[in-house]
Parts: C-alpha cells; sequence; structure tokens
C-alpha cells in the first residue's frame, strides 16, 4: 500500500466510522428508551429475561460487583453489544485486512460477536452502497499521517491501521439514569503505526434529538455536526458541520488558573494529589472518557486528570487524535495532548497493544498545547 493509498484508507474509515458512530447512537437511545424490547437497567438473573446488564467486574459472571449506589461497577448493556456488534462488522466488510479493527466488548471476553448474541435484539447490516457513500464523505488530501509511518516516504509498503472500539464509553452513567447520561459517548479512534490520527465521539444525548458527533484529524481539524436523517445519518451529501476551535488562552500558559475534569466515581488519593499539585479554580467530576474529552473540545475544562491504571486504549484512541487534530481560527495547529500520569510519554495504540490495552500510568490530557510545560512542572515530569 502506498502512501496515497494509506490517506485514501484513512479518509474513508473516517468517513464510514462517523455513519457508525450515529447508527450507534440510535442503538444507545432505542435501548435506553425501552424501545427496543430491551432494558438497560435490569440485570442478569432479573425479570425481563433478555432485558439484562452483565457485570464485567464479576467474580467469573456470577458474583455482581457493586458499587456504594448499588449499580454494577463495570457494567455491559444490551447498547453496548449490539453497537459493537453492528460497528466492528461494518468496519470489517468494507476494508477486510486492510484495517485491524478492535473492540473493547470482544477484548474483554465479554461478547458473543453472533447476531443475536447474548440474546439481544438481531441489528440489520448497513449496506455495502451506504458504507459506500460514508466512505466519501472525507477526502484523502485531508489527512495527515504521522511522520514515523514508513509509508510517509512514498511507494513502500508502510503502517499498519488499527481502529479502537468503545462502542458505549460510560456505561455506568448510562445506567444510572439520565441525569448522568451527557458523559455517555460511542468512540472510534484511528491510529496508523500506533500514532492516533482520527476519531469519532459521538454524544448520544447532548444536542438535539439524533445528539452530536464530533470528529476529524490531525491536518483538518476538529468538527461538529448533528446527525439529520433518520436511519443512517447521512444523506450522501456534504455533512453540515462546524469546526471546533480550543478556547483562546493567555500567551503564558501558567497565568491563568485552571479548570480540572477527573473521575466521579474512581477517587483516590493519587488523583487527589495530582490535583492539589496543579492548584485548578475548579474541579468538575464526571464519568465517562469520551464525555471529558468533549468538555475540553467545548472549552468547558482545561484538562483532564486521572494518575491511576483504569483506562484503556478504546477509552483515549478517538480522543487524543481529536486533540492532536486542534487548531486555532486560522488553522495554525497549536494542537492538545494526551499522555501518560506517570512520565508525560505518548501511549501507543498498534494492534499489538490488545494484549495489553490498559492505560497502566493514568491519563493527563489538555486542549491547549501550550499547558504541557505547565502540567509538566506541577506534576514532577
Amino acid at each position: 500500500m502506498n502512501s496515497f493509498s494509506y490517506h485514501t484508507t484513512v479518509a474513508e474509515v473516517l468517513g464510514v466510522s462517523l455513519l457508525l458512530a450515529d447508527v450507534a447512537g440510535g442503538i444507545i437511545r432505542d435501548v435506553a428508551s425501552g424501545s427496543s424490547g430491551e432494558d438497560c437497567f435490569t440485570s442478569f438473573g432479573g425479570k425481563g429475561g433478555e432485558k439484562r446488564v452483565k457485570d464485567k467486574a464479576a467474580n467469573g459472571g456470577q458474583t455482581a460487583v457493586k458499587s456504594s449506589n448499588g449499580f454494577a461497577t463495570d457494567p455491559q448493556t444490551a447498547a453496548d453489544r449490539r453497537s459493537e456488534r453492528m460497528i466492528c462488522d461494518a468496519l470489517r466488510r468494507k476494508f477486510g485486512d486492510a484495517v485491524v479493527v478492535l473492540g473493547e466488548e470482544a477484548l474483554e471476553g465479554a461478547l458473543d460477536e453472533n447476531p443475536g448474541g447474548d440474546g439481544d435484539v438481531v441489528d440489520e447490516a448497513i449496506s455495502m452502497e451506504d458504507l459506500d457513500v460514508a466512505a466519501a464523505q472525507v477526502a484523502a488530501w485531508e489527512i495527515q499521517l504521522p511522520t514515523t509511518n514508513s509509508s510517509s516516504s512514498g511507494g513502500g509498503q508502510g503502517g499498519e491501521i488499527t481502529v479502537w472500539v468503545d462502542p458505549l464509553d460510560g456505561t455506568r452513567e448510562y445506567v444510572e439514569g439520565p441525569e448522568h447520561r451527557g458523559g455517555v459517548t460511542s468512540l472510534i479512534g484511528i491510529a496508523v503505526d500506533g500514532v492516533p490520527v482520527a476519531g469519532v465521539i459521538h454524544q448520544p444525548f447532548v444536542g438535539g434529538d439524533r445528539g452530536r458527533t464530533l470528529w476529524g484529524g490531525v491536518g483538518f481539524g476538529v468538527w461538529s455536526h448533528a446527525p439529520t436523517t433518520k436511519k443512517f445519518g447521512g444523506d450522501g451529501g456534504a455533512l453540515a458541520a462546524t469546526p471546533v476551535h480550543p478556547p483562546a488562552r493567555a500567551p503564558d500558559a501558567s497565568a491563568f488558573k485552571l479548570t480540572v475534569a477527573t473521575t466521579r466515581s474512581h477517587a483516590g488519593p493519587a488523583i487527589e494529589r495530582a490535583i492539589e499539585r496543579l492548584k485548578p479554580d475548579a474541579v468538575v467530576r464526571v464519568g465517562g472518557a469520551g464525555g471529558k474529552i468533549a468538555l475540553m473540545l467545548d472549552g468547558c475544562v482545561d484538562a483532564w486528570v486521572f494518575p491511576k491504571p483504569g483506562t484503556k486504549r478504546w477509552d483515549t484512541c478517538a480522543g487524543e487524535a481529536l486533540l492532536r487534530a486542534l487548531q486555532t481560527p486560522g488553522g495554525v495547529g497549536r494542537g492538545g495532548w494526551l499522555v501518560d500520569a506517570k512520565r508525560g510519554n505518548a501511549y501507543a495504540y498498534g494492534g499489538e497493544e490488545r494484549g495489553a490495552p490498559g492505560n497502566v500510568d493514568g491519563v493527563v490530557a489538555a486542549a491547549d498545547g501550550a499547558l504541557f510545560g505547565t502540567v509538566a512542572r506541577a506534576l514532577g515530569w
């Protein structure tokens, strides 16, 4: 595959991912409303038969692990399973061996990948015609691949394209009820040679009735649109998208106080120490990795601090790509960043990470590139 072919494939994967994330949003809303005949609140063994929630943190799938408020600590719903089947099936049918597709539920051994597995509703497969239309939504010349990619030298065989899928990020917030669902997202991240280059974050419960999608790639910025059609979110025409820009900041990033986002459900001493070192003006405690990235993209918070294990590559690939893709008005890139919390190093997102996908050294991220030095000094990198 030559250099232009890699650009074309990444662009097509991004276009298709826009469609798939929007469709996943529909599944997520349907299950939440009960209109699909499923229920995102009833646990296995309870009433409703197939209308059930797995607790992935359970011991051997038998003993439920509950949080202090009685909810499963790591729940999985029909919406997680159906969305992952739909997304991964479509990507594999469209791109075959050209991409490596890695989904959260399958990697954790918590998914019957067959249609209707786990007793779930069987979703109609997206047609190849619709996938072809979606693939044409992003132009190949808009994609900027990492300079370390061997394909960028032109003509030769090159790097691996990996797609990390979190079909429903923030499942705990999803099952806890509508007041927490602003942090629920569907995430599709695209990496080349282990470097995140493009991504999609769909927010099913933010914006209008069909949610909102944040998407983009390194080289052409971050964009936002609301799905407009009932079934697929795209009508074959150009997307009516608006650019997303990082908030205007003082040239000296240390001259202003931060608003920091962190977990609402996994607090601990390491997190509180890191926040204390940053001395923020405000701390926003919310659920969902994708939801925190969206808060940064919207300028609602400056940084995300989570200096402990807990997130995994499927939680952060899409978000890191969008942070890196941020541009100031006028196209001058000063993009954001996402690194480990121990040394400030980047995580790798290649297919070889599937065996150990955890972000074991925690995560720190910001939408403003100029903040890296400030955070590094505060955390002692």
